[in-house]
């Protein structure tokens, strides 16, 4: 009887361990930078322009440009993937050109954005860069540079979105689901062995 009453009491701890891992490997995701850097415009363009930038928070990151494993920048955990459709989460970078058509046919404007995230994409895409085209509409970071500038008057990004290998992006700090779930399943075995032989 009490060999029976501490099997059921392993069983019950090893399925709270497999539920708790498995709800683990739900929240881990890729770790990307977050941050954009706008140049401002150097044309007539700028009188215009480069007010405006300069109240904007968070767009002016020159670290952005070339980031190293020294560099402070904002890191962010990708959300889970969708559970349906071909898109996932990757570290990418939109970079190019923002082209304002400034209101009322003042002047145009065109500034060099690098905007780092995580980014919902196409999972078919590889590492590298990709036209603009793929550019998804619910990048929301990038929209809300997009809406701040359109005070401005007409904004369209011209470049392309640029993926890095999964596993040239930061790790999260967290051990692999599947390690933990099969150390999980040996350690349960073991100490149904040792119960039998006993």
């Amino acid at each position: 009887m009490e060999h029976k009453t501490l099997i059921l009491r392993l069983v019950k701890v090893g399925m709270y361990m497999v539920i708790l891992a498995q709800n683990t490997r739900h929240v881990q995701g890729l770790t990307c930078m977050e941050c954009t850097n706008i140049d401002l415009d150097g044309t007539s363009a700028g009188i215009f322009v480069n007010p405006f930038l300069n109240i904007i928070p968070g767009i002016r990151n020159e670290n952005c440009k070339a980031p190293t494993s020294q560099t402070d920048i904002d890191l962010i955990t990708c959300p889970e993937n969708p559970e349906t459709g071909h898109h996932v989460y990757r570290c990418g970078a939109y970079k190019g050109k923002i082209n304002i058509a400034i209101a009322g046919g003042i002047s145009n404007s065109s500034l060099n954005i690098i905007d780092r995230q995580c980014v919902l994409i196409y999972q078919g895409l590889d590492r590298g860069c990709h036209p603009q085209s793929f550019v998804e509409e619910d990048a929301s970071d990038f929209q809300k540079i997009f809406a701040s500038l359109e005070n401005l008057g007409a904004v369209e990004f011209e470049g392309d979105i640029c993926l890095a290998e999964d596993n040239d992006a930061t790790p999260a700090p967290n051990c692999s689901s599947n390690m933990i779930v099969q150390s999980l399943v040996f350690i349960l075995t073991t100490c149904f062995i040792c119960i039998f032989l006993s």
